[in-house]
């Protein structure tokens, strides 16, 4: 993945990136969402964490104490788990934005 974020010119566009290849564990293992916070400086509660799976993605950042926004594809993704609800639910980066800019 990061040899195809170069690739396409835009590796330079993070700040911090955390590859499960790279680190040896995959989410939604603590590792993985503490890395990315130490890597940026902030706290857990001070972070919005962004996923399309629940059972990885939100379920990992609320273990870790962030906050969540699911990008619900249900043709992806499927339904909705209820063990693991995240505080937004949206069906696109683009709406996501939306709601997050106004």
């Amino acid at each position: 993945l990061r040899g195809a974020l170069q690739r396409y010119g835009v590796l330079d566009c993070f700040d911090v990136l955390i590859f499960s290849g790279e680190v040896g564990v995959t989410k939604p293992h603590p590792r993985v969402f503490t890395l990315a916070l130490d890597g940026l400086g902030v706290k857990p509660h001070e972070c919005l964490h962004v996923g399309d799976l629940q059972r990885t993605d939100i379920a990992g950042a609320q273990q870790a104490g962030m906050h969540t926004a699911w990008i619900h594809r249900p043709v992806y993704a499927g339904n909705e788990q209820h063990d693991a609800s995240p505080e937004v639910i949206v069906s696109s980066v683009m709406e996501l934005a939306q709601r997050l800019l106004g």
